[in-house]
């Protein structure tokens, strides 16, 4: 059984923990949001460009 010191510091340790996990989640969030953006935006700009060509071929 863990008396009431080992027991805090097994807490803080695990509490410490967690908040490096939910840090680094929110990073890694952050960047998926980033890709995520530049993959739309790419997209967009492949279809603006698809359309360009279409138009081209048509004249």
């Amino acid at each position: 059984m863990l008396n009431s010191g080992e027991f805090n510091n097994a807490y803080n340790s695990l509490s410490d923990a967690k908040a490096i996990i939910v840090r680094e989640q929110d990073r890694l969030y952050t960047q998926l949001d980033d890709v995520t953006g530049k993959i739309y935006s790419r997209e967009q700009r492949m279809e603006y460009w698809r359309k360009q060509l279409r138009n081209i071929r048509y004249r």
